[in-house]
């Protein structure tokens, strides 16, 4: 998919059909890196014993600038 500027709109928006893939794969590997944060936070490589929400909650600020 290209990130080039919305021929329909010509303002540099893109058109929603275009934005929600981009977006999904965009967050979806965000997702991914936190999740391999919690894992290495965590000391474990069995994901049940895992929190995502628990590795977060310290990091709210980082996450907050990042998004």
């Amino acid at each position: 998919m290209s990130l080039t500027r919305s021929l329909e709109w010509g303002d540099g928006r893109f058109p929603t059909a275009r934005a929600e893939p981009m977006a999904r794969a965009v967050f979806a590997a965000l997702g991914g890196v936190v999740e391999i944060g919690a894992v290495r936070a965590a000391g474990t490589r069995l994901l049940p014993d895992v929190s995502v929400g628990a590795f977060l909650e310290p990091r709210q600020d980082d996450l907050r600038r990042l998004l």
